[in-house]
């Protein structure tokens, strides 16, 4: 996998991360991702990540499903 690869899926697997971790926590807003996650990763896949959470996108990373 080249490393341009590899950043591409770290990404996608950092913002489905952090969607899973807002749906699993309905309070949770990006602001409140600084326990879990680094600054850098929050200010780069925070947005996208509340997109996920909110349109309601289940399919994680690794094929499971959420619970909801």
């Amino acid at each position: 996998m080249t490393k341009a690869l590899q950043r591409i899926t770290d990404a996608e697997r950092t913002t489905r991360e952090m969607a899973d971790h807002m749906r699993a926590y309905p309070g949770c807003t990006t602001g409140d991702l600084a326990c879990h996650f680094p600054a850098g990763d929050i200010a780069l896949y925070g947005d996208a990540a509340a997109k996920l959470a909110l349109a309601g996108d289940t399919k994680r990373i690794d094929g499971r499903r959420s619970a909801q």
